[in-house]
């Protein structure tokens, strides 16, 4: 688990470690300087010796060149200080995820801006280390060379002065401000110049805090983040006033009930959504072609007929509506007519809804009969990748019905109204029986929706 804490603490020690470093050096070679001097110069007078520490500690006026020199490798260095200290803000506070969107969404110049600037924030340790290593090396350097163009007792104070507004306050405001990727986007090419020329230092510890953090990710969201996050942009958006207030900038409604709705159909089973098959009109194949059977058929509205055999449950086909009504009548059973029953598909009460999008594609129907499968039975259930489809041969008990109506209504949290339904919607009375001569004239060939 990421500790901030322990974070912090490892980042100043390495700080501070550099800087002690940096400081023994440059001792050394200023008290080996002294030694060498010191040994060519043996026969000189304790006098002379002093008279050369203090030139050497002097400072210069702004007469000699070498004034200009320090001020100049001064402003250098607030400079680097800065740039590294506004792009360790800038650049780890950039969301990758939303340079990626970017890359592949975005305007021409977000497209550039991404391509960019990612290849350098995925390399998050070593980013971090090298700006981080860069600005400690940049504030330690600059009260050396201030040293030597004001006096000792100030050296120090105008570089805190320096390194607070210049080095980091000001810096760090740009680079988070509206200019944030077109600022990352120029330094990028000195950020570049920076990691190579700290490599040494910056990929040793970049290693190591991969092994010990693990390598920075741009964030993913889980499904429910997502659909959040969907339903967050519809809410700022209503929030301006009515449902259609400023559509540009967010989702309506009913844009963000069909996206959610979407992203749960691998979620949902068929199970949860099919009609119970007690609720869906369907005809006996041993009833009679009369008078009756063709009124309670016209009667229901329904384009196709479900017919099963013996009881409700076991299910054997479909029969067009029109074709049954347009027929004479005769004593001949359903059963006789075994050329216009249709076979239908099974399909097992688990699959999900998205497969079962994917089945009604691959299959060309509409339709599909939910069936309960035991663990004897799933040996004869043809399962690809995507699909859950049981064998005719299989299926024993019929316990719904699923369409693609059913799945469209899902998705857009609306009912439709089709002429393909095959719900029940209440019992047949006496007085919805038409007379069949009416029924032979009517020509039935869908019928219109219902209100």
């Amino acid at each position: 688990m990421f500790d901030k804490n322990k974070f912090l603490i490892s980042s100043i020690s390495i700080t501070l470690l550099i800087f002690v470093v940096f400081h023994n050096v440059e001792n050394l070679i200023q008290n080996r300087r002294f030694l060498q001097e010191d040994e060519t110069i043996n026969n000189q007078t304790d006098q002379q010796h002093q008279e050369e520490h203090r030139n050497a500690r002097r400072t210069y006026n702004p007469m000699e060149i070498d004034f200009w020199i320090c001020l100049l490798i001064a402003a250098t260095l607030i400079c680097l200080a800065a740039i590294c200290s506004g792009m360790t803000v800038g650049y780890l506070s950039v969301d990758e995820l939303q340079l990626e969107i970017y890359k592949e969404q975005g305007t021409h110049e977000q497209q550039r801006q991404a391509n960019v600037i990612l290849p350098i924030i995925k390399q998050h340790h070593m980013l971090l280390c090298t700006l981080l290593i860069g600005n400690a090396f940049c504030m330690e350097s600059l009260p050396i060379f201030f040293d030597k163009v004001v006096p000792p007792a100030f050296a120090v104070l105008i570089s805190v002065i320096f390194i607070i507004f210049a080095g980091e306050i000001i810096p760090q405001a740009l680079c988070t401000g509206p200019k944030q990727l077109v600022i990352a986007e120029k330094l990028t090419p000195i950020v570049k110049i920076l990691m190579i020329l700290f490599w040494p230092i910056s990929y040793p510890l970049a290693k190591l805090l991969d092994s010990y953090f693990g390598e920075h990710g741009s964030t993913r969201f889980q499904k429910n983040e997502l659909k959040a996050l969907i339903e967050l942009h519809g809410i700022q958006k209503h929030a301006t006033g009515g449902d259609h207030a400023n559509e540009d900038q967010g989702f309506t409604q009913a844009e963000i009930n069909m996206i959610t709705s979407t992203i749960d159909l691998r979620d949902k089973t068929v199970g949860q959504v099919m009609v119970p098959i007690k609720d869906v009109f369907s005809v006996n194949k041993n009833n009679e072609l009369n008078k009756e059977t063709l009124a309670r058929i016209a009667s229901s509205g329904y384009s196709y007929v479900t017919i099963y055999e013996n009881q409700k449950e076991n299910i054997i086909g479909t029969i067009r509506s029109k074709q049954l009504i347009d027929m004479e009548l005769t004593k001949r059973k359903i059963s006789e007519l075994d050329n216009l029953v249709k076979p239908v598909l099974f399909i097992s009460g688990d699959t999900s809804l998205f497969e079962m999008l994917m089945i009604f594609k691959q299959k060309k129907t509409k339709i599909a009969f939910v069936v309960e499968t035991n663990k004897n039975d799933q040996a004869n259930t043809s399962r690809s990748p995507n699909f859950q489809v049981v064998d005719d041969k299989t299926q024993k008990n019929v316990i719904g019905l699923i369409s693609l109506k059913m799945l469209f209504e899902e998705i857009v949290k609306k009912e439709f109204h089709d002429q393909d339904n095959h719900i029940k919607f209440n019992s047949l009375k006496p007085t919805q029986i038409q007379p069949i001569g009416k029924l032979q004239n009517k020509m039935l060939i869908e019928p219109e929706e219902k209100q």
